[in-house]
């Protein structure tokens, strides 16, 4: 019965379609039904900045997804290439699911957290990658709980550089390397 109701047009006016508005029309009701949501933090929920600390979290989307965790009964899920508790802590209030670290790690809503398990980094490597942020003033090199990332948005001219180290670092630590809208991990 509460699938049904769920399902119903009735109960889906109000909040998200208030919140949207703006957006796209909203999708077809039965679509809904059994339906998860899976959003995207930088680029999608937040702006991309130039500095990964100066990302901001408008309280119109704190309301948007507290309206779709009440219509699709908690099937939220952000996800982020940011530590999962970096996230959690960015929405506040917000009982979604959080998938960090590129899906290394999971935050459930109601706090309980999985995580793989993490290499650390040698000395050298963080040397290699100190290096080139002296060398290329404005790239910017973050820990992460499962590697390291550099940001090279506000040194564009760095991108190749960039990508050749953190193949090289790969190729030699046995990691895998993502590559971002102007980072490289």
């Amino acid at each position: 019965m509460q699938h049904r109701a769920f399902c119903s047009p009735h109960r889906m006016k109000g909040t998200m379609t208030a919140a949207v508005s703006w957006a796209l029309p909203p999708p077809p009701h039965q679509l809904l039904c059994n339906a998860s949501l899976f959003l995207d933090l930088d680029g999608t929920l937040v702006e991309i900045v130039s500095r990964p600390e100066d990302v901001v979290v408008h309280e119109s989307v704190i309301e948007l997804l507290d309206g779709l965790l009440r219509q699709l009964d908690g099937r939220v899920v952000v996800v982020s290439g940011r530590p999962a508790r970096e996230v959690r802590r960015l929405l506040r209030r917000t009982s979604t699911v959080i998938v960090g670290s590129h899906g290394a790690e999971v935050l459930l809503g109601d706090g309980v957290e999985k995580r793989a398990s993490s290499h650390v980094p040698g000395d050298h490597v963080v040397a290699s990658l100190r290096q080139l942020a002296v060398a290329h003033p404005g790239v910017l090199i973050e820990n992460k709980p499962f590697g390291l990332a550099i940001h090279y948005r506000l040194a564009p001219n760095a991108e190749q550089d960039c990508h050749d180290l953190a193949e090289r670092i790969a190729a030699q630590e046995g990691l895998d390397v993502q590559h971002g809208k102007m980072v490289v991990e």
